[in-house]
């Protein structure tokens, strides 16, 4: 069986050099991972629930949801949610 195999590179030629490496984004420089689709999903539902729609409410939302995992989070959106149903809470202030 023969099988017709061609190798770059022969005597007097050099390999190309490998491709560089992707650059690195800012979140990954600093730590961040990327968020799993259930924890977006819980981050805009949250968001949703809460009446937030400006860029920085939304960002505290989703770090919330990507540092305290989703089974966490639903925890405390259901437990807000629940405190929201019953008339909510007084602030210290008595508002």
């Amino acid at each position: 069986m023969e099988h017709d195999i061609t190798i770059e590179g022969g005597p007097g030629e050099t390999a190309a050099p490998p491709a560089p490496a992707p650059a690195e984004t800012t979140s990954e420089r600093h730590g961040a991972r990327a968020m799993s689709a259930a924890a977006h999903a819980l981050a805009a539902e949250t968001a949703a629930a809460l009446g937030e729609t400006e860029p920085d409410p939304m960002g505290q939302i989703a770090r919330a949801v990507d540092r305290l995992g989703v089974e966490r989070a639903r925890a405390f959106l259901t437990q807000v949610q629940d405190i929201e149903t019953g008339g909510g809470r007084m602030l210290p202030d008595g508002s």
